[in-house]
């Protein structure tokens, strides 16, 4: 996926949408056609910005973790004030290096 749509793209997302997707019908109803597409296309680029280059994406990985080791991982980053995915990607990083 693109860091932004196109207003083609977004175009085609809108037809896609109902009133449940705007933040209220009345809204929906005052916007202008330029409004909703720049809505969409904003909305879609929602996120933490990249890790590596302007514009593009971070590759991302899932796992899977017993409750009791999820619970002790988001302690942890909890206690030093970071995310998870920052205390992880401080251990791979570590962990790495040590190879």
């Amino acid at each position: 996926m693109s860091a932004r749509m196109t207003a083609d793209e977004a175009r085609a997302a809108l037809a896609s949408m109902t009133d449940a997707d705007f933040p209220t019908a009345e809204t929906n109803e005052e916007l202008s056609e330029e409004q909703y597409v720049a809505f969409v296309r904003d909305a879609r680029t929602a996120g933490r910005p990249s890790l590596g280059k302007a514009g593009t994406q971070s590759p991302q990985i899932t796992i899977r973790l017993p409750a009791d080791l999820n619970a002790r991982l988001r302690a942890r980053a909890d206690a030093e004030h970071i995310t998870v995915s920052q205390w992880t990607r401080r251990l791979v990083e570590r962990e790495l290096a040590a190879a």
